[in-house]
């Protein structure tokens, strides 16, 4: 009878552990194109942030936090649009899987305008923030941006 019931248990805990949240790699022109796609506006910024309240390191569940934002919009010239402002950043989370923005890193950001407020969206899967992106990345931006190939790498 114990051994019937310590099995039971065991079963009932094997769902727990086989869940697992299945992500598509994040991708540049992806991005890209959902930002293009989108009804609202997309400002697409090279800089960094820095957290103006206190943050958890690796966030456990949704949170909307207040930063500083410090980078560069694109223009017709590149990004070269200084911006210094107040920015919300928007942590959500897929079960115990939650996204994240590293603060004093050079990011890519594809900063969604609400209204008057400029949010960073930071769903478990990214796909919004990329961390200090390579010459391949801002290749394939480059190509998006002139309205060439702009083919997401990954499925």
């Amino acid at each position: 009878m114990i051994r019937a019931i310590l099995l039971s248990l065991g079963l009932l805990a094997l769902p727990g552990v086989a869940l697992a949240l299945s992500c598509a790699r994040p991708d540049m022109a992806r991005s890209f194109q959902f930002a293009d796609d989108a009804e609202g506006t997309y400002h697409l910024l090279l800089g960094e942030i820095e957290y103006t309240e206190s943050k958890l390191l690796a966030p456990t569940e949704p949170e909307t936090l207040k930063a500083r934002l410090r980078a560069r919009g694109i223009t017709r010239t590149g990004f070269s649009a200084w911006i210094d402002r107040d920015v919300t950043v928007n942590i959500t989370c897929a079960g115990p899987w939650c996204g994240s923005v590293p603060e004093n890193e050079r990011l890519l950001i594809f900063l969604r305008q609400d209204g008057a407020d400029w949010v960073i969206d930071a769903p478990p899967c990214g796909g919004f923030v990329f961390v200090d992106p390579g010459q391949a990345e801002m290749r394939i931006l480059r190509s998006c941006l002139s309205g060439g190939s702009c083919k997401p790498r990954y499925r």
